[in-house]
């Protein structure tokens, strides 16, 4: 029984950790134009209306489809199938990701909509190690 339980936690890390690696193969699949779109969400003046339609469906699509599958390790974790540490570690990319203005805005348009309470919790309650923490709201 215990030696299945391994086996299990160990499938689940190593499945946690292909879903996410797929999200790099299909970034390197992308052309010079969406990563030219990418590079100007990071632009700290940026708002989401400075994008077309067209590029907030595609960086909405992009936002769910990387924290989707953040989500899945956020039940696994929850259900003791991936240990502290490799949760830790996505939670810091989902925090990280959603600091800047457009990723931002994205996440609260998208949050309630899209991802369970508990998920939304664990992002938003996150603090880095070695950051202060936050007084009011927000993300």
């Amino acid at each position: 029984m215990r030696e299945n339980t391994a086996v299990r936690r160990a499938t689940a890390a190593s499945e946690s950790r292909d879903s996410l690696a797929t999200m790099n193969d299909w970034a390197l699949m992308l052309g010079e134009k969406h990563f030219a779109l990418m590079v100007r969400t990071q632009d700290p003046s940026a708002r989401l209306a400075d994008f077309t339609d067209s590029e907030q469906i595609y960086l909405k699509t992009a936002q769910r489809s990387f924290f989707r599958r953040a989500e899945a390790q956020y039940f696994r974790y929850r259900n003791g199938l991936l240990d502290e540490d490799a949760w830790q570690t996505v939670r810091y990319r989902v925090w990280y990701n959603i600091q800047g203005p457009v990723d931002s805005a994205l996440w609260l348009a998208d949050r309630a909509k899209v991802y369970t309470p508990g998920f939304i919790e664990s992002i938003e309650t996150y603090k880095p190690p070695g950051q202060p923490a936050e007084t009011e709201g927000g993300t």
